[in-house]
Parts: structure tokens; sequence; C-alpha cells
């Protein structure tokens, strides 16, 4: 297993955590680890789109750059932290799962995670 698919891991470890994974910036999956069966490409195409539409959002209001951008389905919450790189890293959880614990934990792991995409 790389470094990278377990720091992937790391985040399935917190309550409620079904997944993670890095996307580039054309959407295309670099690693990802769930606990059970990812549907990467459908998370892929929708982060990669939010991404595009939050960037051009904020450059119109002079709000540039966008760090991380929330979204929450009735079942699920996806967190989309954008890396140096262009790349985004992508947590996917149940929707009652801690926010704030999630943010916390990409905060820890973001730095080693641009390292190891550099």
């Amino acid at each position: 297993m790389t470094d990278l698919k377990r720091i992937l891991e790391n985040f399935c470890r917190v309550d409620l955590v079904r997944g993670a994974l890095i996307l580039d910036d054309q959407g295309l999956l670099i690693e990802e680890y769930f606990n059970d069966e990812p549907d990467s490409g459908a998370i892929g195409m929708l982060v990669l789109r939010s991404v595009q539409l939050g960037a051009q959002l904020v450059d119109e209001l002079g709000k540039s750059p966008l760090h991380q951008q929330y979204i929450e389905f009735a079942d699920c919450q996806i967190t989309a932290e954008q890396l140096a790189n262009d790349c985004v890293l992508v947590v996917v959880a149940k929707a009652n799962a801690n926010l704030g614990r999630l943010r916390l934990e990409i905060r820890k792991s973001k730095s080693a995670v641009e390292t190891m995409l550099a």
C-alpha cells in the first residue's frame, strides 16, 4: 500500500467517513480508498464541476483563491480541499458526520499529501 493510500485510509477511521480520494485538475482519479463500494467517477465529475464553478465565482467576486468546498446531500456530504498542485483532496462521509473533525483531519494531512504529489 502506498503512503498516499495510507493517508486516505486514515480518513476512513473517522466516524461515518465512507472514503477519500484525490483528483487531478482534469478530474482524473490519482488515488482512492473507500470502506464500501466507491462511485469515484460520479464523485469526480461532481467535484470537478463544482470546483471549476466555485473558482470562477470567487474570481468574479475578487475572493480568490478557493480553498475548500462542502456539498451536502440527503445521505452524504462531500468535502473538497484544493491542493497546491491543482489537485483536489475529497472526503466522502455520511450526512451526520462531524464536519469539524473532518476539516481538522484534512488540515493535518494536507501538507503531507501535497508533498507526495509534488
